[in-house]
């Protein structure tokens, strides 16, 4: 309703950055016959935030030859190009790979946190009765989880056998955080 009113211009939702390659492509589709083409772009929209559009547009002639009309499809890639972001942020960990495993755990545990947005993540295993914390994002330094294997988080999820990520809602409130308040100090 916004565009068909004319209080808004599509061209004012552009982020700046991007606004000049778009107005240079208007032009041709303007002024070119036949002229047709694909770009990416950001808009800021109406909650400020940035998003990814992906648009297909061709101009429709007169008989003459003259553009008379802009003809097109817009699509939000905003999840496609996050997701390719987080893959590139993937590989890249990969490719920094070091002969040292317990550091590549490290790099991973970081990058899994941060691509999931977590605020804390930790990667445990247990060797000769003990529980060690080998890579860890968003835990205080001197966090040493609880020595108990009984009732330690990390081991529960170990215990279960499970090979998949383990999400635990409202942490503070569990029995883990009672007995280890470590684990939510941050």
């Amino acid at each position: 309703e916004d565009f068909t009113s004319g209080r808004i211009r599509w061209d004012q939702l552009i982020y700046k950055y991007d606004l000049p390659v778009i107005l240079e492509s208007l032009d041709k589709l303007r002024c070119e016959p036949n002229y047709s083409g694909e770009r990416e772009y950001r808009i800021v929209s109406k909650n400020k935030e940035l998003r990814w559009m992906r648009e297909i547009v061709l101009n429709i002639c007169d008989k003459s030859g003259k553009p008379e009309w802009i003809q097109g499809a817009l699509y939000d890639i905003t999840k496609h190009k996050e997701d390719a972001e987080r893959i590139t942020k993937l590989n890249q960990c990969f490719l920094d790979f070091e002969p040292n495993h317990d550091e590549n755990i490290a790099r991973l545990v970081r990058l899994c946190a941060e691509v999931t947005g977590a605020s804390s993540a930790a990667y445990n295993r247990i060797e000769k009765d003990k529980f060690l914390t080998i890579g860890k994002y968003g835990i205080l330094l001197n966090y040493n989880a609880a020595p108990e294997l009984n009732e330690n988080i990390g081991y529960d999820i170990i215990k279960r056998s499970e090979a998949r990520l383990a999400v635990i809602r409202n942490l503070q409130k569990t029995t883990y955080a009672i007995k280890d308040p470590n684990i939510i100090s941050n």
